[in-house]
């Protein structure tokens, strides 16, 4: 079977083959964002991370941003870790998309995103409406937020 037939299989929201560097920054995400409203779309995401970060073993939280290395030497990109934690930290606002992170992080966030505009908050950073299709072209988002980034586009 194709890698591509096999995407269609299963739904959207399932984990699946991501790399370990995004497990690790969407566990970090869980840690934290503050506790969502139940959901059962989230509840089954956060889940599935879980059960994915025990089946690859030895994955703990990375903070956004942060690239992981083992003893070979890379293992993950700073944006895949970021697209795991967006994942899970992040949420749609009226400015745009919001995820919280730490003020000594801020700066490790931002220099990924050259010529970029993205507003910094006391606690978090906001990428405004019109960077979001750029910011997903080169961070990896996946879960219940694509479905609700699609639904904030359309309105």
């Amino acid at each position: 079977m194709m890698c591509d037939d096999a995407s269609k299989i299963f739904p959207r929201h399932t984990v699946g083959i991501v790399q370990p560097s995004w497990i690790a920054g969407a566990v970090a995400g869980i840690k934290a964002s503050p506790r969502r409203t139940p959901d059962w779309t989230w509840d089954r995401f956060i889940e599935e991370l879980y059960d994915t970060a025990d089946q690859l073993g030895g994955i703990g939280p990375l903070e956004p941003a942060s690239t992981p290395t083992d003893e070979c030497g890379l293992v993950g990109s700073a944006y895949d870790t970021l697209g795991g934690y967006v994942s899970t930290a992040g949420e749609i606002r009226p400015e745009g998309l919001y995820f919280t992170v730490s003020s000594e992080r801020h700066e490790d966030v931002l220099s990924l995103f050259p010529g970029f505009v993205l507003l910094r908050t006391r606690g978090g950073i906001i990428v405004p409406h019109y960077e979001i299709a750029s910011f997903l072209k080169l961070v990896p988002v996946n879960g219940p937020l694509v479905d609700q980034l699609e639904e904030a586009e359309m309105r």
